[in-house]
Order: structure tokens, then C-alpha cells, then sequence
């Protein structure tokens, strides 16, 4: 029996927060509960959300990873899901 393919994901992780971003920028640490996870079907779906966030900028600051970045927390897979 072929096994199914697995649906492509598109994901990307942002740290909030001016203090959090500036710990991020200062020290290169992470904390989980400043990171969230957010993944889509299709990349035109994860291109409008980064266009969002990019929008948004001034507002509120913020830091794009396109791979989950290593924590300095102790706390596993523990970062908030944000499907939208």
C-alpha cells in the first residue's frame, strides 16, 4: 500500500515584543512563551501573514524565524500555536 503524501507546510515562528526582541538581538536567547508558531496550507497564505506582520511594524516589534530557534528555556515544544 503507497503511503499518502504529506501535505506541504508552510510555517514560520516570531518572537513579540520589543524586550523580548532586543534580549534576542543582545544575547541571542529565545524564551518559549515569547515565541509563537504559525503554519498555513499554502504559501500565498504565509506570504499575506508575514505581509501583515510587516504592516505592522512600528506598532509592535517582532523577529521572523523560518526555523524554530533553540531556546535558552527549559521548556519543550511549549510555544503558543497561532493558526490563523
Amino acid at each position: 500500500m503507497a503511503k499518502a503524501a504529506q501535505p506541504e507546510k508552510h510555517e514560520v515562528w516570531f518572537l513579540w515584543g520589543t524586550e523580548a526582541c532586543n534580549k534576542y538581538n543582545s544575547e541571542g536567547n529565545v524564551e518559549e512563551h515569547d515565541l509563537t508558531h504559525h503554519e498555513y496550507a499554502t504559501k500565498a497564505e504565509l506570504d499575506a501573514f508575514i505581509e501583515g506582520v510587516e504592516a505592522a511594524e512600528g506598532w509592535m516589534e517582532s523577529q521572523q524565524f523560518d526555523e524554530k530557534p533553540v531556546s535558552s528555556s527549559n521548556e519543550e515544544d511549549s510555544f503558543k500555536e497561532e493558526d490563523e
